[in-house]
């Protein structure tokens, strides 16, 4: 998902989701709602956050390239659930 990636990628900066909402101009809950996939996001706000995390739209766009250990590792520090990650990476990774 979309908003996963996103997410991975503000986490690897060690930016807020208030940082993103401040550059992005919108408000925290509206950033939340992104990284949730609970709204639809336009082209160009696509593009402005990939330019923001500094990583190709395209990568976001075909669901990325995830690095096991780089993720993992940001994960455990965030304390996210690591069985659900890796699942849904090998789901997502053996879809075409």
């Amino acid at each position: 998902m979309i908003g996963e990636l996103i997410r991975i990628e503000r986490l690897k900066k060690g930016w807020s989701q208030e940082n993103m909402a401040f550059m992005l101009d919108i408000s925290q809950p509206a950033y939340s709602k992104i990284e949730s996939g609970q709204t639809t996001m336009t082209l160009p706000r696509l593009y402005e956050i990939a330019k923001f995390l500094e990583i190709d739209v395209n990568e976001l766009i075909k669901g990325g390239q995830l690095s096991m250990s780089t993720d993992l590792s940001i994960l455990q520090k965030w304390g996210l659930d690591l069985k659900v990650f890796i699942r849904k990476w090998r789901l997502r990774k053996n879809t075409p």
